[in-house]
C-alpha cells in the first residue's frame, strides 16, 4: 500500500492542482486501482472485495474531476457558440488557439479553422503566414468570409495561444498586421465581451 501511495498521491496533488477538469489524463491512475485490486483477490479470495476497491477507486477519481469549477465552467463553449453565429459553411476562422476559439471547429457550421499557435510552432512563422495567406485568398476566392478570434480584441481576457505566440518571438501587434495585411477591418459583436473581426478585401 506504501508503493500505491508514492504512485497516486504525488500523481493527484499534480492533477488536482492543473489539470483536474482533463478526465483523459487521469486514466493513468487506473492500472493502480487494478493492481490494488489484485492483490486485494489473491490474499482474500473475495472477488466482492477487490470489485468494491475498483469501484470506489474510479468513483474518487470522477468525483475529483467533478467538484472541480473549471470541469463545470462553460464559458468557453458559450463564446465559440455565440461567435459561430455569424459564421456560415466554408468560412475560415483564424485564431490564436489553445483557448476557447478552438471550440468553433465544433460548431453546427463546416468553418475552416486556423490556429496560429499550431501551425508557427510546427512550420516556423514565416511559411505559417503564407499558409495564413493563402488560406485567406481561397475563402474569398470562394465566396466565403475571413474571421478573426481575439487578435484584434484589446479586451480578450484569455491569453493562451497568444502568450504561446509571444514565446515564438511574435507580439499581438505583429499577428495583427501579418494576418489583417491587405484587409479592412469590420468589428461584430455577437453578444456582449466579444469581439469578431470579419476581414474583408481593402477598396
Amino acid at each position: 500500500m506504501v508503493s500505491a501511495a508514492l504512485w497516486a498521491l504525488p500523481y493527484a496533488a499534480l492533477g488536482l492542482s492543473f489539470f483536474a477538469s482533463d478526465s483523459e489524463r487521469w486514466i493513468f491512475l487506473l492500472p493502480l486501482g487494478w493492481i490494488i485490486a489484485a492483490a486485494l483477490l489473491c490474499r482474500s479470495q473475495r472477488r466482492a472485495v477487490a470489485c468494491a476497491v475498483v469501484l470506489l477507486y474510479v468513483a474518487t477519481l470522477n468525483f475529483a474531476v467533478a467538484i472541480e469549477p473549471a470541469h463545470r465552467d462553460t464559458w468557453p463553449i458559450d463564446r465559440a457558440e455565440r461567435s459561430s453565429a455569424l459564421f456560415t459553411d466554408g468560412d475560415l476562422v483564424i485564431f490564436p488557439g489553445h483557448g476557447w476559439d478552438e471550440y468553433v471547429a465544433l460548431s453546427s457550421h463546416a468553418v475552416v479553422p486556423l490556429p496560429l499557435a499550431y501551425y508557427v510552432a510546427r512550420d516556423g512563422a514565416t511559411a505559417a503566414f503564407e499558409r495564413v495567406h493563402r488560406e485567406e485568398a481561397a475563402a474569398l476566392a470562394g465566396g466565403h468570409h475571413v474571421w478573426v478570434l481575439r487578435l484584434f480584441d484589446e479586451h480578450d481576457d484569455d491569453p493562451r495561444g497568444v502568450d504561446e505566440l509571444a514565446q515564438l518571438g511574435l507580439d499581438r501587434a505583429t499577428l495583427c498586421q501579418r494576418v489583417g495585411e491587405g484587409f479592412s477591418r469590420t468589428v461584430l459583436s455577437p453578444s456582449t465581451g466579444i469581439a469578431v473581426v470579419r476581414l474583408d478585401p481593402a477598396p
